[in-house]
């Protein structure tokens, strides 16, 4: 019901093909990040840009804050998807969405022997890869480029 609803919301951009679907919205941040740049330099919030690919830079930073915070999301949908598997919470369209939502992103691991009887670890696993990629990875590269002394926002 709610996934329904959502399609209704995007119109045509729901048929459209995932890495559109993901590069779209990385995209419109980094654009209202460069119109918006201006005002922010007037009240002095950022620093004046050097050059319009400094400003791209910035903006695809930005762009990728935002797929960086699913990392707050995703692995709770998962955990509870996990929960209601085991404990019945009663019909609601949001547990249908809970359960369509982890169904989506474990569909890679289910070629994994993550089923040991009656107990499915794939959203835990998916939860864990979700973790290393998204808050992990990144702190281990920013970490790496700090000790070499290099920046990863554009001065």
């Amino acid at each position: 019901m709610i996934q329904k609803a959502i399609r209704l919301q995007l119109g045509r951009a729901a048929q459209w093909s995932w890495p559109l679907q993901v590069l779209v919205p990385f995209a419109m941040v980094m654009l209202l990040w460069v119109a918006c740049n201006p005002m922010l330099m007037s009240l002095n919030l950022v620093d004046p840009t050097h050059s319009v690919a400094h400003l791209l830079e910035q903006g695809s930073l930005v762009g990728l804050g935002l797929f960086l915070s699913l990392k707050y999301l995703l692995p709770m949908l998962l955990l509870l998807h996990l929960i209601t598997s085991y404990v019945y919470l009663g019909k609601n369209a949001f547990w249908d969405f809970v359960a369509a939502t982890a169904n989506q992103l474990t569909g890679p691991l289910r070629r994994l022997p993550l089923r040991f009887a009656k107990l499915d670890l794939s959203p835990v696993v998916g939860a864990f890869l979700i973790l290393c990629a998204l808050q992990w990875l990144p702190n281990l590269i920013l970490s790496k480029l700090t000790a070499s002394k290099v920046s990863t926002w554009p001065l």
